[in-house]
């Protein structure tokens, strides 16, 4: 069923689809994308990118994709992060920025935090050690009261990147609200030191 664009493909072998198309493959066959590694120092980096795309024309689609946010203009916006996403879907920025809007334009609705969800889940099967995808989805379960899911989703985020500082501290939030004061301090501990 098609929810809010993102098709489930859970039946599919390791195809994602957006918008009933398929917008790119998880096959890691060497002939299905190039070898140029995405972020070759992370722990989370996924080892294929698609072919042809420069990694600064993601970067100015995310920054106009924000211009065109602040500017109360949602549907440029929300054109040019879906786009990011059928050139490159292993960065991590516009499925946030998706994600994001889908909870802002309906105020957090329940139609909405599902719709996010599903965005969630897509962005997870594109790049799943992702940890800003992971903090993210950990704050919306945060927000929606499923602590033990968000705590579930820091610490994965903090696994795959120990140096991810927003983790460290949206875990040692959780943390501190739920009066564990020593693991909470443990966590900006972490923060600190990763990202003085």
């Amino acid at each position: 069923a098609d929810t809010a664009g993102f098709v489930d493909t859970s039946g599919m072998s390791k195809a994602v689809t957006y918008r009933g198309f398929p917008a790119f493959s998880t096959d890691s066959s060497p002939s299905s994308s190039s070898s140029v590694t995405a972020y070759p120092d992370a722990p989370w980096a996924p080892t294929k990118r698609p072919d042809r795309v420069l990694p600064i024309n993601i970067d100015l689609l995310n920054y106009r994709a924000r211009v065109a946010q602040g500017r109360k203009n949602y549907t440029e916006a929300v054109r040019l992060w879906e786009l990011a996403v059928k050139m490159d879907p292993l960065d991590g920025r516009a499925w946030l920025g998706l994600a994001r809007h889908e909870l802002n334009s309906h105020r957090g609705s329940a139609r909405s935090v599902e719709k996010a969800r599903e965005i969630f889940k897509a962005a997870m099967r594109a790049c799943p050690f992702n940890p800003y995808l992971l903090q993210g989805l950990g704050v919306l379960e945060e927000q929606q009261g499923d602590l033990p899911r968000a705590m579930e989703l820091y610490k994965e985020a903090t696994k795959y990147d120990p140096s991810h500082a927003a983790s460290w501290i949206a875990r040692g939030r959780l943390e501190k609200r739920l009066r564990r004061v020593d693991a909470a301090r443990d966590c900006y501990q972490r923060a600190v030191e990763d990202d003085p």
